[in-house]
């Protein structure tokens, strides 16, 4: 179900703090190309679910990519690999990550 702005329900649940580990509620997608674990990824919620983790949005950017860009490092080979539509990675969003910390420092 989605509202005029083609939001699921789901979509606009997690901006008061809801979460699910529904995979498929994880995987909706709404008319902008936001699936619902790139939202939770912004709240703060993380997973390890790789089936998770590859869930793009219509740009190619991966769950991972969200996590990565939020602070979060993995060492599994082949979800560093992963590329977005314009050809980053996973592996580039990370050390552009801990770029941007050390700067604050």
């Amino acid at each position: 179900m989605a509202n005029n702005w083609r939001c699921t329900v789901a979509h606009e649940q997690i901006k008061h703090g809801w979460t699910t580990e529904d995979k498929e509620i994880l995987k909706l997608m709404d008319d902008w190309g936001r699936v619902v674990a790139h939202e939770q990824i912004i709240q703060g919620w993380r997973t390890e679910d790789k089936e998770i983790l590859r869930l793009a949005n219509n740009l190619g950017w991966t769950a991972a990519h969200k996590q990565a860009n939020r602070g979060w490092r993995t060492k599994n080979k082949e979800i560093l690999k992963w590329k977005d539509k314009y050809g980053k990675t996973v592996k580039t969003t990370q050390l552009e990550y801990l770029i941007k910390k050390k700067k604050k420092k």
